[in-house]
């Protein structure tokens, strides 16, 4: 008979959560990934423009364009999804 005691479980995994990667670049724009999004805060609108306009020369898509906020400027692009998956239905 399988031993079904809680004393068999952990909960040590499960209480940590998951960081999203965080890079600062040297144009001083800080990129965090969640998932397919890569959300992009930058000291200025031009870093931000420009940071989010190389991404989308590798085929990200912007979901939020660049916007001010607190004092900081952020964007999010997303990487995945049918629209980025490289290939594409035709009629």
């Amino acid at each position: 008979m399988p031993d079904d005691s809680a004393e068999t479980l952990s909960l040590v995994g499960l209480q940590s959560k998951p960081q999203p990667n965080r890079e600062v670049l040297s144009d001083g724009c800080r990129i965090e990934e969640l998932g397919h999004k890569i959300i992009v805060y930058g000291p200025t609108e031009v870093a931000v423009k420009r940071r989010i306009d190389h991404l989308v020369r590798f085929g990200a898509t912007i979901v939020v364009p660049p916007e001010e906020s607190e004092g900081a400027w952020v964007a999010v692009c997303d990487t995945g999804g049918v629209a980025n998956t490289g290939y594409r239905w035709t009629d």
